[in-house]
């Protein structure tokens, strides 16, 4: 007897956009973004880690711009073991390092995915703020963005629970 409130359908995302085609765009992206919108100063660059890493641009007007989507982390651990024919099979997603340099197969592997997705993301963070203005804020949501954000320079917030806030933030607002 309860209602289900389902996102795109009965709990529609409405924001600003000047995306291509909106109805392709994935509902926890419409979501992180409704949430930055209403919850963050804008502009702001949302980077969600999960399967793969969204970055997404809403300009200081609140009009979603676009952005990119890169594997994520464990897409790109869980690729390098099966794929590579020397590298150890069935390991854990590292969540820290020991040092910069790995000093054996697992460590230089931790160490790759942690420092290279940390200079990934704030290599992208700089680009952003070259094109976009420097007071571009940056988001870090998903699983591995507490775990990755030691590794980083220029994430301003960490907020791993952004998409169930965001959530909760859009179905208040639409049962107003």
């Amino acid at each position: 007897g309860q209602k289900l409130w389902i996102v795109g359908q009965n709990l529609p995302v409405k924001i600003h956009h000047k995306y291509s085609n909106f109805s392709a765009l994935g509902c926890d992206r419409k979501v992180n973004s409704y949430g930055a919108i209403r919850m963050y100063k804008l502009p702001i660059l949302i980077i969600d880690y999960g399967t793969a890493i969204t970055f997404d641009y809403i300009d200081a007007n609140g009009v979603f711009q676009g952005g990119m989507i890169i594997p994520g982390p464990e897409t790109a651990y869980r690729a390098l073991s099966q794929r590579a024919a020397l590298l150890p099979k069935n390991t854990n997603l590292p969540v820290k390092t020991k040092s910069f340099l790995g000093k054996n197969t697992k460590e230089c592997m931790a160490s790759g995915i942690l420092e290279g997705y940390g200079a990934m993301t704030d290599g992208l963070i700089q680009r952003f703020r070259k094109r976009y203005g420097r007071n571009l804020r940056s988001l870090a949501t998903g699983g591995f963005s507490t775990v990755i954000h030691p590794y980083t320079k220029y994430i301003d917030t960490v907020d791993p629970k952004h998409s169930i806030k965001s959530l909760l933030t859009l179905w208040r607002d639409t049962r107003k």
